[in-house]
């Protein structure tokens, strides 16, 4: 089998129609592909939508778990898949016509790369541009795509080989409810110097105002500092063992940088509240000298967070 459409649902029942129809829409045979959708406790209708498609689609998969959050729904896609290729869905989103095809065609999806970034869209905008930065054909180094500047926060949109994950053992860490993907997909990216880019117009985020991206909490904050000491222990597994060490700055840096952004934007958060629950004290990884891009802010970071926290309070309001 060439593909594995893994699709995390929660509650979902007004969108789930849209993202599988613009699945099975495409000129595609169902014995090439299969879906895997794993039903993480919902109290709506989602499942039996899925169970409709089932009906006619002998290729989608409905897997039944208690609510544990994406990244273990997610997991449980992984472990389920056997496609040569592993491509993440939200369902709340769609997958762009054409764009099955195209990926079951190129056979260096999955073969020469292990992981293939294709193009990605919000509300007809074109997300995560890489055009203007890299070539079609060529195989990156994961340094070099970080230093160059690209950094990706989603992994929907990027099609993973699937032995190249499991043998790897990268997975979705759990105790992360926020940045989730940045993690994932860095944690891949640790693994490999075999990137590719591919002009194949996949994925278009539709999003919702009430999905979890868009709100924020003071019960998001807490998720997210305890995901910053997550990442931080996680880090220092990493770097005991082989793989691309730069990746390992940008990780703790942009878990770092999100929290204090995001605390920004929420009420009742302020630079106490981030001090109060001990953040300072989450060990700062020494930067290795192969950083470039960023590497003054993370040398900031490291240096005095309450000096990152107030050049970022001064640029937040420059742009309100």
């Amino acid at each position: 089998m060439k593909l594995s459409i893994i699709i995390p649902i929660y509650n979902v029942e007004p969108y789930i129609n849209r993202c599988l129809d613009s699945i099975y829409n495409q000129p595609v045979s169902d014995d090439i592909f299969e879906v895997i959708c794993v039903n993480d406790g919902s109290i709506d209708g989602s499942s039996n939508i899925v169970r409709q498609y089932q009906q006619n689609h002998k290729n989608i998969l409905l897997i039944e778990q208690n609510n544990q959050g994406v990244s273990v729904a997610r997991n449980e896609g992984i472990k389920r898949a056997n496609g040569e290729i592993i491509l993440f869905v939200d369902p709340d989103d769609k997958i762009e016509d054409l764009a099955l095809p195209k990926i079951i065609k190129d056979d260096d999806i999955g073969i020469k790369a292990d992981i293939v970034i294709c193009n990605s869209f919000i509300e007809g905008r074109e997300r995560y541009k890489w055009n203007n930065m890299f070539q079609e054909n060529q195989l990156y180094r994961s340094e070099y795509i970080l230093n160059s500047g690209y950094l990706r926060g989603s992994v929907c949109g990027v099609c993973f080989n699937r032995n190249f994950i499991l043998k790897h053992n990268i997975m979705f860490l759990p105790t992360i409810r926020n940045g989730e993907d940045t993690n994932f997909m860095l944690h891949a990216m640790y693994y490999t110097n075999r990137i590719r880019f591919s002009n194949i117009n996949v994925y278009h985020v539709i999003g919702r105002t009430e999905s979890a991206s868009n709100l924020y909490s003071k019960d998001r904050i807490d998720r997210m500092i305890k995901s910053v000491k997550t990442i931080s222990d996680f880090i220092d597994i990493l770097d005991h063992k082989e793989g691309e060490k730069v990746v390992l700055n940008y990780m703790q840096y942009i878990s770092f940088s999100n929290l204090v952004n995001d605390s920004l934007k929420t009420e009742d958060v302020n630079f106490r509240y981030l001090i109060n629950s001990h953040i300072c004290n989450v060990k700062k990884h020494k930067i290795n000298p192969q950083v470039h891009f960023l590497k003054q802010k993370m040398q900031l970071l490291y240096f005095s967070f309450p000096l990152f926290y107030f050049l970022c309070w001064i640029k937040s309001h420059k742009t309100k």
